[in-house]
């Protein structure tokens, strides 16, 4: 029927209820707004239930679970059974990628303002909040929507795409958890556009 049963309201305090998620022919879209809200207004009602178009969905590898980030500047833990939201919160911009690490542990998020942020996925607490870093003229270029997101097969290695046609991979370091750091090991500039996919190979040894 192209519907779906989920959703949430999100408000201002970071609180988060479930609504409606539905997607259609248009693509995803998630409806947000103030969780409660003493005698609100007409006008503010309608507001607060504007939607917010779904940019990014990642599968979690390991638990029926998926997340969820869209133009509302918010990440959304959905479970598939019994279809309901587990757990949100806000982010510093709007989301634009999405992506698991292989273990599940980690959530990477790419935002509208050139930010990567990793969340530790059963808490979604910051781990990590970085900026492709290199590749313009001069050694550096503006910030840009970070749009695609790939974890190498053992995790080891998170690959970042960007709408400044940049390539930045970062090392994954640590024994696990919430105690994994990142940093920036290369970018590679001059794409033909937009990054809008990526993968590994197999063996991890080379994106595609």
């Amino acid at each position: 029927d192209g519907g779906g049963d989920a959703g949430a309201d999100g408000g201002a305090d970071g609180a988060i209820q479930t609504t409606l998620l539905t997607q259609g022919h248009g693509g995803g879209r998630v409806r947000g707004g103030p969780a409660s809200s003493p005698s609100p207004s007409p006008s503010s009602a309608a507001a607060a239930r504007e939607w917010a178009q779904l940019r990014a969905l990642a599968e979690h590898p390991r638990l029926p679970l998926y997340a969820t980030t869209a133009d509302d500047a918010t990440v959304k833990l959905w479970a598939l059974a019994p279809h309901a939201l587990a757990a949100a919160r806000r982010l510093p911009a709007a989301g634009r990628s999405a992506v698991f690490s292989p273990d599940g542990h980690h959530l990477a998020l790419g935002l509208a303002d050139g930010n990567l942020v990793v969340l530790h996925s059963p808490t979604l607490q910051t781990i990590a909040d970085r900026k492709i870093d290199g590749g313009g003229a001069g050694g550096g270029a503006p910030s840009a929507a970070v749009t695609a997101l790939a974890y190498s097969p053992d995790g080891r290695r998170l690959a970042a795409g960007d709408a400044a046609r940049r390539i930045a991979i970062f090392a994954v370091r640590g024994p696990g958890g919430g105690e994994r750091t990142y940093r920036q090991l290369a970018v590679c500039a001059g794409h033909t556009g937009t990054v809008t996919h990526l993968g590994w190979s197999a063996d991890g040894a080379r994106l595609r």
